[in-house]
């Protein structure tokens, strides 16, 4: 028998302890998803956790910490079967979890270790544990006009060629065609899927790379001339995830003022 969609709607995001995927959680709380945050690191997502309650003050959305590795079977299989314990159902999810290159260098110094990382976080984790989810949503009866959402964070170098990232590159491309085959796939069911591309978005991480990326906002590489915030991320999340959409599956929203223009 089908389950039954609750009246309060829930969202898992991976990678969710910093930067966009803590956005993208702040945001969807704000908006009144309760909420599953997940990071591979216990303190890290512990620490997500109490932000987001702190953040949200007397709010009574729920929050949850799920702390996993997305690449791993038994890591996927543990996290959502604690979500199920906690939430009944899985209204959307948001995959964040990311990483890039080891070292940024020509591609002929890409080591197998570093190409192997990127692939199974950036791509294998991300399609894994959209299956497992699809699955899930697939199993419940939602109310006419309603639908859960998959959406996966990748990079506008899904589309743009660096030589100095190619495995970065490469893996993205990789999540990119898992959102387009997902999409087809389950579009003959409620389910909608999405892809969010961000651009030279400010964030922990990106701090490594600020001269490359204020040179290219400097130089016309960004036609907006600024380098983006997460909350420009987490609101095209929180668009999709609320259905502003509509008629669409398998739309790609970039997030990145105006630099996949040619």
């Amino acid at each position: 028998m089908a389950e039954q969609a609750t009246a309060r709607k829930t969202a898992l995001i991976t990678g969710a302890s910093m930067g966009e995927g803590y956005a993208i959680a702040r945001h969807l709380a704000q908006a009144g998803f309760n909420i599953a945050l997940n990071a591979r690191v216990d303190q890290m997502a512990a620490a997500a956790v109490q932000r987001l309650k702190q953040d949200l003050k007397d709010s009574d959305i729920k929050v949850m910490m799920l702390s996993g590795d997305v690449t791993y079977p038994y890591s996927r299989d543990e996290m959502m079967a604690d979500f199920y314990r906690e939430f009944r159902t899985l209204d959307v999810l948001v995959n964040n979890d990311g990483t890039g290159a080891y070292r940024r260098c020509d591609l002929f110094n890409v080591t197998p270790d570093s190409w192997d990382n990127n692939m199974s976080i950036n791509a294998k984790g991300l399609f894994f544990f959209s299956q497992m989810a699809a699955k899930r949503m697939m199993a419940v009866r939602y109310p006419e006009g309603e639908h859960p959402y998959i959406i996966n964070v990748t990079s506008i170098y899904a589309e743009l060629a660096n030589p100095h990232c190619v495995e970065f590159c490469v893996s993205k491309a990789a999540a990119a065609m898992v959102t387009q085959v997902l999409a087809l796939r389950l579009a003959t069911t409620p389910i909608r899927v999405y892809e969010v591309r961000a651009g030279l978005i400010e964030n922990e991480l990106s701090r490594k790379v600020n001269t490359e990326y204020s040179a290219l906002t400097r130089t016309g590489g960004v036609p907006m001339k600024r380098q983006g915030s997460t909350d420009d991320v987490a609101r095209a999340v929180t668009a999709l995830a609320t259905g502003a959409l509509g008629y669409t599956t398998g739309e790609v929203i970039r997030v990145d003022g105006g630099m996949h223009i040619h």
